[in-house]
């Protein structure tokens, strides 16, 4: 992931470099969480799975310049854990390989030992994921059903490519979804893009749909949402001036982490 500002510094508490099952990952904890330990409150999950460009071995890559999370020293990370506690959840990918198969399995199996660990309210699971990780957020949150019965609350799939059947978007149709694509990205993923938001849109069969336009550092983003019984349930942003690397643009704006952390499951 390569988001821009590079806020936190990489061997700082803010992002603890950790591993479980052979899995190297990153996490970050809310800002006050040692002090409220005790406490009943809980805190949502943020899985981030990373693109191709970021697999290894480092635990380093997936984290470079991630603006928007963490609770490190620079104020804009400060900011972020104030506005939005939550444990962030980085796994990094081997090389070579992409978010399926055993992969894909040692990260459900590491969210279950966190949730076992910190107190996750497993009502507000998110996951994000850009272009290898945006077809992996799909993946992720139907196997994590599949495996544990439960949902993630939100998924936003950043230029994702990969085909699902019927019954993936069944499941993916509980959750929440915020789609992103530049139009000047391949023709096969602005396809899958706009074929996932339709098939979802048809799975629920009814609802209000209306387009908005948003404004990002002077790029613009066209914005269909589907809202079902009041709640901004599948969303879909165009960029007609970008191409693939969208990664960093849908977070300078606020509305899109304000809608990921207003999802919760009933």
């Amino acid at each position: 992931m390569a988001f821009a500002g590079n806020i936190f510094k990489i061997n700082s508490p803010s992002f603890q470099e950790e591993q479980h099952q052979g899995l190297r990952y990153r996490l970050s904890k809310p800002e006050h969480f040692a002090a409220t330990i005790q406490t009943d409150e809980k805190y949502p999950l943020v899985v981030y799975l990373h693109g191709a460009g970021e697999r290894g071995s480092d635990n380093r890559k997936p984290i470079l310049g991630l603006s928007f999370l963490g609770n490190g020293f620079d104020a804009r990370a400060r900011e972020f854990q104030k506005k939005f506690p939550s444990f962030v959840f980085v796994p990094q990918c081997p090389s070579g390989d992409s978010w399926q198969g055993e992969i894909l399995d040692n990260v459900i199996k590491t969210i279950a030992f966190l949730q076992s660990e910190y107190p996750i309210d497993a009502n507000r699971l998110y996951v994000i994921g850009y272009s290898m990780g945006g077809s992996g957020a799909y993946a992720l949150a139907t196997k994590y059903y599949e495996r544990k019965g439960q949902l993630f609350a939100g998924i936003i799939r950043l230029a994702g490519q990969s085909s699902f059947d019927d019954r993936v978007h069944e499941i993916i149709a509980k959750s929440a979804v915020w789609l992103h694509i530049g139009l000047q990205d391949t023709e096969l993923r602005v396809e899958k893009a706009r074929e996932a938001y339709s098939r979802l849109k048809k799975i629920h069969g009814n609802g209000v749909e209306n387009s908005t336009t948003l404004r990002i550092k002077g790029r613009t983003g066209i914005t269909s949402t589907l809202t079902i019984n009041g709640r901004e349930k599948i969303k879909i942003t165009e960029y007609p001036d970008l191409g693939h690397g969208i990664n960093l643009l849908p977070f300078d704006h606020p509305a899109v982490l304000e809608w990921l952390f207003a999802q919760k499951m009933t």
